[in-house]
């Protein structure tokens, strides 16, 4: 994005749920069941990934691979619902520990958790993910039997990825947001480390009746603690009008001249950034003036290049955010 364009874009803007089966036993919940409190249950899948399932009133949030998430149960209308969950540190994939064999779960592996089948998890991770349809098991045994060999460039820069699943039972049915974000380490030097962002949600009404709620907005944004941290390069990089249901590729270009890209089917009638107006967090949103039938799902995708301080409070922790509409 050329500079002329960012400096527009920054007067102009102010801003499933299935688990899988044969997961392990459920252990005793850590607080006492009341609509206001939060109680959690933690289970694995057969390859061992942690999935912890948090729920409060009529949410319910699973996340994967290490237990801990920070939730923050925001107000939203009565027709929409608004999450945001900051996921427990983990080692980064090019850190010592991830060297040791500690390989984080991947999209296909979380996708596949939340109930996908392997094909739908396998396009919903395919270019978000540089680990690509593969789980973290098979990412190791593939690394020790090509031990010596190269590594791709872009599996080898993955900073961290997480996935979560965001359910509520508000109105007829329930409504769900698989949402995804894959972090890469671009550059850094004495002052300034960049992150690019990918970003993806898929969501969907269940059980809604015949003539009840269909779903009419689907978000995904990275907020990032940091309060001096900015977006430099974001996409969608203005509302887009979506005429019929296609793929949508959103991509930003990194400090060092590599592409980060993302795709995803978009449906009508419109794909808009979901910014702060100091962009310390960005995303996007999908909505539409109509309704998506009953059975079938609806997309977001977004990417963002984040420049960071290394001497600020903060460091790279960042939350990922869900909203759904409905009516």
């Amino acid at each position: 994005m050329n500079t002329q364009r960012r400096q527009r874009w920054l007067v102009l803007v102010g801003a499933t749920v299935l688990v899988g089966s044969g997961l392990g036993p459920v252990t005793t919940p850590v607080r006492a069941a009341a609509d206001d409190v939060e109680q959690r249950t933690t289970q694995r899948t057969p390859d061992g990934m942690v999935v912890e399932t948090i729920t409060r009133g009529e949410a319910e949030i699973t996340t994967y691979g290490a237990p801990g998430a920070e939730v923050q149960w925001e107000a939203a209308g009565p027709d929409e619902a608004l999450v945001g969950v900051t996921m427990p540190t983990a080692p980064p994939a090019g850190s010592a520990a991830a060297a040791a064999g500690e390989v984080p779960p991947t999209v296909y592996e979380m996708s596949l958790a939340s109930g996908m089948s392997a094909a739908q998890a396998c396009e919903f991770a395919r270019d978000l993910d540089a680990q690509g349809c593969r789980t973290s098991a098979q990412v190791e045994r593939a690394a020790r039997s090509a031990a010596g060999s190269p590594v791709s460039a872009a599996a080898s820069s993955i900073h961290d990825s997480w996935c979560f699943d965001y359910k509520t039972t508000k109105g007829d049915g329930s409504k769900h947001n698989h949402a995804c974000v894959v972090r890469y380490r671009d550059a850094s030097n004495a002052g300034y480390v960049w992150l690019a962002n990918k970003m993806k949600a898929t969501g969907w009404v269940k059980n809604p009746g015949a003539m009840y709620d269909r779903l009419k907005g689907v978000g995904i944004r990275l907020e990032y603690a940091n309060e001096r941290s900015t977006a430099v390069d974001w996409d969608p990089y203005s509302t887009e009008s979506i005429g019929s249901c296609r793929s949508t590729q959103v991509s930003v270009e990194g400090k060092t001249g590599a592409s980060y890209s993302s795709s995803t089917e978009v449906c009508p009638d419109k794909l808009s950034p979901w910014a702060s107006e100091d962009f310390q967090y960005f995303g996007a949103k999908w909505s539409s003036s109509g309704q998506a039938p009953a059975d079938q799902t609806r997309g977001v995708v977004a990417t963002s290049l984040q420049r960071l301080p290394k001497r600020s409070a903060g460091g790279s922790r960042a939350s990922i955010h869900a909203w759904l509409k409905w009516s």
